[in-house]
């Protein structure tokens, strides 16, 4: 009689538990790549992380893979791959440019940070400042991801809104939230 493996609650939603945690953010994302009857589950903020790699290391390879043993064993074997210790490592991971990757079962924190240095201008010197030597850019992304880079903290939620009537300019509010048990 064969007996199956009980899945646990930290395997199986993982995923779940922390985009809840991440949640309300703009820049969460929460997505599943789907071919046949294979399903991979990423996520990741899409501020800090680079676009072109998760491309060519996680979506190309998934679709071009013939099975998802080949392609579990694929991003394994990536040395871009973390060991994933804690929930509460994952999130610091996570806003620091890593993309959870949930293969059936099986957790994979891959680190992909993407580094703006586009349009980002020196502050100007002055002896009473103190602090980094980047300003902010007119490029909403750059910035975000300039502010991603320097506060790691998950509790950063990031809401973005629309305003003006005739140019559209986007707006970006930033605020930690701190839950209190």
């Amino acid at each position: 009689m064969q007996t199956k493996k009980k899945k646990t609650t930290s395997q199986t939603n993982l995923i779940d538990l922390l985009a809840e945690k991440l949640e309300p953010s703009f820049d969460i994302i929460n997505q599943k790549l789907q071919t046949d009857n294979i399903t991979v589950h990423l996520l990741y903020l899409k501020t800090v992380v680079d676009n072109d790699q998760i491309q060519n290391y996680i979506i190309k390879p998934f679709f071009e893979m013939g099975s998802i043993q080949l392609f579990d064993s694929y991003i394994a074997s990536l040395p871009q791959n973390n060991k994933i210790e804690t929930n509460e490592k994952v999130l610091s991971q996570l806003s620091r440019g890593s993309v959870l990757v949930q293969i059936q079962e099986q957790n994979y924190l891959l680190d992909l940070k993407k580094i703006t240095t586009n349009l980002v201008l020196e502050t100007n010197i002055e002896p009473t400042i103190q602090g980094p030597e980047l300003g902010l850019s007119e490029d909403i992304q750059t910035n975000l991801n300039i502010i991603r880079h320097r506060y790691h903290n998950i509790s950063l939620k990031i809401e973005t809104h629309q305003i003006g009537t005739s140019n559209n300019q986007t707006l970006a509010i930033l605020y930690p939230t701190f839950r209190t048990s």
